[in-house]
């Protein structure tokens, strides 16, 4: 897997102190398949049953600086690209992180889409005959529940209620459900109804928020009166569209069409080079797995394949720790499958490489490999050019020279405050920053900015749950 862009600086020295061919007739040739979707839907669930956080609770997260540092990232990048009055597009936004830094590049409008939207039930089933149980609680998938137990879902008053109730149209019994989702955790930040201990003011711009599959939907369809825009942003999210070649092609599709000529779009996710060269280093990374497993476990234990390496606090087992085919430290851990054993991956398929990734307080699903420079091929098809690319490390050396950059650093604290904080990245938070870049695409053509119409009246002020658009792809 050839590097497509030049080394990165090496990460021993820790962290700073204070080609396919495009279908002209469309993507349907790439068709999904089952195990497709359930890898999508693992991921939005993931994320979907992610607790919200105190302040005191994320400040004692074990990455809390590496967060503060990606968070650095993402300000730097925004503070580059984004100009006042500018129509932002933000794929997979989450729970809404990144708005307040988009109200301080003073943008003029912003659409904000997710996928999870809280897949997961948690059901109280009160002596319903269909399961001959008298109570239980029970977390299924909302997917696999619907078939088996026949739920229809109820409505008051023609409305679906904001606690979901269902009825079991085998015995008629009620069950509900209360879901966990992404996108209203972002609606609620963006009217200021959540961050109790950070009271701000409201935001300057209007919003609109769609739950779905950006990876997925055409969302030129679903955006035509919001088009264009001036900046895209898919941060720490575009290697889930990674998974099959359609959904690739889709999510570079879904950015071209919807950004201005000349349009900007930036983003963060995995370096597939350094993951791969990792993965390559397993003799030298066996052992660090290995050794701290021989100190604490009896002799008994070690001829258990499934022995869990509790030292580093990861559910990786030894078998393929031994097999290298894991690797990792006391914040992250990354497990390829035995297919990978030979460490080789075929040019010809470079979509749907699957690893399974786990990043304390943060990441536990599947994630895909990105070789940057089949991305780089792809994104001109749709005519996205590379602006630069840049590993993490190399992008804190290059922007920590600037002293507007120095400062924002110092008052997000992943350095520390250079006061009374003198904490700072660990170097295992340092390690795992590593895994990650940064990139910016530009759309090819002319800026037109005559084009850039009032989006005031397209957005909403204050966002009610009814405001927020479902899509799918049948839409």
């Amino acid at each position: 897997m050839k590097r497509g862009y030049p080394g990165s600086p090496s990460s021993s020295f820790g962290p700073p102190q204070s080609r396919s061919k495009h279908n002209p007739e469309g993507d349907s040739q790439f068709l999904e398949d089952e195990s497709t979707k359930i890898f999508a839907r693992k991921v939005a669930d993931h994320y979907s049953a992610r607790t919200n956080q105190t302040l005191e609770e994320r400040e004692a997260s074990p990455i809390i600086h590496l967060k503060k540092l990606n968070n650095w990232i993402k300000s730097v990048l925004i503070q580059l690209y984004a100009r006042r009055g500018d129509a932002v597009l933000d794929l997979a936004c989450g729970k809404g992180g990144d708005l307040i830094k988009w109200d301080k590049a003073k943008v003029g409008y912003y659409v904000g889409i997710d996928i999870a939207e809280g897949s997961f039930l948690l059901l109280m089933i009160s002596k319903c005959s269909f399961l001959k149980h008298e109570s239980l609680f029970v977390l299924l998938y909302a997917f696999d529940l619907h078939p088996i137990l026949q739920l229809k879902e109820e409505k008051r008053d023609g409305k679906k209620s904001s606690f979901n109730s269902y009825l079991c149209t085998s015995c008629h019994f009620h069950f509900a459900s209360s879901t966990y989702a992404q996108i209203e955790d972002c609606r609620t930040r963006y009217n200021g109804d959540a961050d109790h201990h950070q009271r701000r003011k409201k935001f300057t711009f209007p919003a609109r928020l769609i739950c779905g599959d950006c990876f997925e939907v055409r969302l030129d369809r679903v955006l035509a009166d919001d088009a264009p825009f001036d900046i895209c942003s898919c941060q720490f999210a575009m290697h889930y569209s990674w998974s099959t070649e359609a959904r690739a092609r889709r999510a570079l599709a879904n950015v071209s069409a919807l950004l201005r000529p000349g349009g900007t779009f930036i983003g963060t996710m995995p370096d597939a080079n350094v993951i791969v060269k990792k993965l390559r280093e397993g003799l030298v990374l066996q052992l660090a797995f290995v050794f701290p497993v021989l100190k604490q476990c009896s002799k008994k234990s070690l001829f258990k394949t499934t022995f869990v390496i509790l030292d580093w606090r990861c559910y990786c087992h030894c078998e393929y720790a031994a097999e290298g085919l894991a690797f990792g430290n006391s914040v992250y851990w990354i497990r390829f499958d035995e297919e990978f054993t030979d460490k080789k991956f075929k040019s010809s398929s470079p979509f749907g490489i699957k690893y399974k990734f786990h990043l304390e307080d943060a990441v536990d699903c599947p994630e895909w490999i990105v070789p940057f420079h089949v991305f780089k091929s792809l994104a001109e098809e749709y005519d996205l050019e590379l602006v630069f690319v840049k590993n993490s490390h190399e992008f804190v050396y290059e922007y920590m020279k600037k002293p507007e950059y120095i400062e924002l650093m110092r008052r997000l604290g992943a350095l520390g405050d250079g006061n009374q904080d003198q904490s700072t990245l660990s170097l295992d938070e340092w390690e795992a920053a590593y895994l990650y870049l940064a990139f910016v695409l530009k759309k090819r053509g002319q800026p037109d900015r005559t084009q850039a119409n009032s989006r005031k009246d397209k957005g909403q002020m204050q966002i009610a749950k009814e405001d927020i658009l479902y899509i799918n792809s049948d839409d």
